[in-house]
């Protein structure tokens, strides 16, 4: 009979171990998803962003009156040279999300900075909202010219 009781016991026991382990490898998988998927969704749009004019090739000039007509975002003139009237078409526009919807960034939030590099790092541009305290964020960055001078494109995504 106590060998009943210790056998239950045991078994018991490990099944309660395996149980809370379960949990626990269930957490770290959902939150390793959503790791990838911002860290997926971020580098498409920084990429698109960097190495693209974007689709239409003059949607700085629609984006005022026809945001609709703008399928892809992109501010570059060549691979990495960034485009100054596309840089502020992109910090002008309001609806953020439409701008959320052609960047395809889905239900995460985002910044993007433009950054001088050097000994004291210098934000050229910022744009889109700063995270606080967020559980999870994504930090990307490219190495872009600017105004014919080397600069750092940086995308954070967060939920």
């Amino acid at each position: 009979m106590t060998d009943l009781l210790i056998a239950a016991g045991v078994f018991i026991l490990l099944i309660t171990i395996s149980i809370g382990t379960w949990d626990i490898y269930k957490i770290r998988l959902a939150s390793r998803i959503e790791y990838d998927q911002m860290s997926m969704r971020g580098y498409h749009a920084i990429e698109s962003l960097v190495r693209t004019p974007g689709y239409p090739e003059n949607w700085e000039d629609l984006a005022a009156t026809n945001l609709d007509a703008v399928r892809m975002f992109g501010l570059a003139d060549a691979d990495h040279l960034i485009n100054h009237e596309k840089l502020i078409a992109l910090m002008s526009i309001q609806d953020t999300a439409k701008l959320k919807d052609i960047l395809n960034i889905g239900p995460y939030s985002f910044l993007l900075r433009l950054k001088k590099p050097g000994p004291t790092e210098q934000i050229i541009y910022s744009f889109g909202s700063k995270p606080t305290n967020e559980k999870a964020a994504v930090s990307l960055s490219r190495v872009v010219v600017y105004n014919d001078d080397v600069h750092l494109m940086e995308m954070i995504v967060y939920r």
